[in-house]
Formats: structure tokens, C-alpha cells, sequence
């Protein structure tokens, strides 16, 4: 799934680059289990040139499983609740992911439940 996903990661940055236009500074990337933010983080700590942004998980207060593992330097799973936030819904960060996530994030956040919808209504078209 993570080489699904570094494709369209690729895909953007070859596309801002016809554009002339710079790396970004930051980069929040959702997290449930983690394979996105595992892309994401690849994406960008491989990047042979250039200055690499500041990586941020972004995971509803509900299920900070990510965040909670980086503060004990390890994967644990934490109880989840409920979020309209459903895919991201995990209780325990991929054994696969965390190596990325640990050693490529530079924070993780968690929203609570009104942010966390506003976030989702923002993303509608």
C-alpha cells in the first residue's frame, strides 16, 4: 500500500516543480494506522536536495495512537472513541509505519472532536 501511495506523492512534487514553485515549509499529513504518513514521510526524508519540510501528524483526540506512541518512544495502543474523522478510527500505529513515523516526524498533534469536524466539512466540495 505505501508504494500505492508514494506515487501520487511523486506525482505532486513533480507537478510543483513544473510550476517553479518551492518546497513546502510544512506538511500535516492525516494519520489512522499510518501507511499514508509512512509515504509521506518517505517522500520527503528522501529527497536528495534541498531543505525538507517540517512533518506534523494530524490524528483526532479520539484515537492518538501516534501521538502517544511518540511521547513513550514506542508503539502503544490507546482506547479509541468516537470521530467524524472515520477512517482514522486506530487504536495502535502499524508495526511497518512506526520505524517511518518515528524516526521522520517532527510532531504529532491530535484534534478534538469540533476541530476535528471542521476539518471534515472543509474538505467537502
Amino acid at each position: 500500500m505505501t508504494q500505492w501511495l508514494r506515487t501520487p506523492q511523486s506525482r505532486d512534487a513533480g507537478q510543483l516543480a513544473a510550476v517553479a514553485v518551492a518546497s513546502p515549509d510544512l506538511v500535516a499529513v492525516p494519520v489512522g494506522v499510518g501507511p499514508l504518513a509512512q509515504a509521506v514521510v518517505t517522500h520527503y526524508r528522501s529527497r536528495p536536495v534541498g531543505q525538507a519540510p517540517a512533518l506534523i501528524a494530524v490524528e483526532p483526540d479520539a484515537a492518538a495512537c501516534v501521538l502517544q506512541s511518540l511521547n513513550r518512544g514506542e508503539p502503544v495502543s490507546v482506547a479509541t472513541g468516537e470521530t467524524t474523522m472515520g477512517g482514522m478510527i486506530c487504536g495502535s500505529p502499524s508495526s511497518i509505519a512506526w520505524p517511518y513515523l518515528r524516526d521522520g516526524l517532527n510532531a504529532a498533534i491530535a484534534v478534538d472532536g469540533p476541530l476535528s469536524d471542521q476539518c471534515q466539512a472543509s474538505a467537502r466540495p
